[in-house]
């Protein structure tokens, strides 16, 4: 009941000013308490002359006594808990910060905003999935690199490369096909003109089911392809055994070597996935620690939002006039 009359005096003071009673605004970094003196009890609300003199030296515009008295009052009131005790309205209950910095912190290094922001818990969770993305990432790359190195030391000791440029040159120089080589390029044409043609020329004179160039360095594009496409390649094998004489372009046989390395290539490359799916969850980690933080920081400074009575004097008609309102500090 006390509030409801103090605000209702406010209102009537207002109107009888003729002034617009001040808006509800912001200030940033505002802080202490109301303007108005606060005491521990409605006797004490006695003016003194060193009182009404602080007031004014804190103000532009001095006031009267009866509207200082009236805005001590008033405050109060507003202030005033049920059993009659009295709490002073801080205008910050704690210090603002910056949700871009903590942002930023975030996303350099997960859980540093949310160290900044004061929430310890999450900015240890965020640090936890951080270090033990980053431990198996670069665990399962190490795992996938070592096992690449050995799938390709097998091919180079398991799989011959002249055996299979020989089978080439041999298909190109079939004289059933409707393309020869020896034909186009003369029957003295030697394995050396073969390979100086480009792969656009070389397909002219091969089969269908000869599709892919072998490059000439031993890069990740070759150990490909002598374990993938295993019909034109597979004539490479050394233990190459059973290949069907009708389907004479064509390699069907079996390689037990051949089908150990398909296997070798497989681990290396799951290891390898298993490392990027963690350096792909060490992204997102990032991205959700950095909105998180913002948003936790933009929470607490919601949180230090207070609003408190203002009493003022603005002159008025040449006369000093008391205008009473709300403010509300962040």
């Amino acid at each position: 009941m006390k509030r409801i009359t103090a605000i209702s005096l406010a209102f009537i003071l207002t109107l009888a000013g003729a002034v617009p009673m001040l808006a509800m605004g912001e200030t940033t970094g505002d802080s202490g308490i109301s303007p108005l003196f606060v005491k521990s009890d409605e006797s004490s609300l006695k003016l003194n002359s060193d009182e009404l003199d602080s007031w004014n030296s804190s103000t532009a515009l001095p006031t009267s006594r009866n509207a200082f008295e009236i805005g001590q009052k008033m405050n109060f009131a507003l202030q005033a808990e049920d059993d009659g005790s009295v709490t002073a309205q801080s205008g910050t209950s704690g210090e603002r910060k910056n949700p871009g910095r903590a942002l930023l912190l975030s996303a350099i290094f997960p859980g540093a905003g949310e160290l900044y922001a004061g929430s310890t818990l999450k900015a240890a969770l965020f640090f936890a999935i951080e270090v033990g993305c980053w431990y198996g990432a670069i665990s399962y790359a190490q795992r996938g690199n070592d096992q690449t190195d050995k799938f390709e030391k097998f091919a180079d000791a398991s799989w011959t490369e002249s055996e299979y440029r020989d089978i080439e040159f041999q298909f190109a120089n079939d004289p059933n096909a409707s393309n020869s080589f020896s034909a186009d390029y003369g029957p003295d044409a030697t394995r050396d003109t073969w390979n100086s043609l480009s792969w656009n020329e070389k397909i002219r004179y091969l089969p269908g089911n000869f599709t892919h160039e072998l490059p000439d360095d031993r890069n990740q594009q070759f150990y490909e392809n002598v374990g993938k496409y295993l019909t034109q390649f597979g004539f490479g094998w050394n233990d190459g055994v059973g290949d069907d004489p009708e389907t004479v372009y064509k390699w069907d046989g079996q390689s037990r070597d051949a089908a150990r390395y398909v296997i070798m290539r497989e681990d290396a490359n799951n290891l390898l996935g298993f490392s990027s799916t963690f350096f792909s969850v060490i992204m997102v980690n990032h991205v959700v620690s950095a909105l998180d933080a913002g948003f936790t920081v933009r929470n607490q400074n919601r949180k230090l939002m207070t609003v408190e009575p203002d009493v003022s004097a603005i002159w008025h008609n040449s006369e000093p006039v008391t205008v009473a309102g709300l403010r509300v500090r962040f």
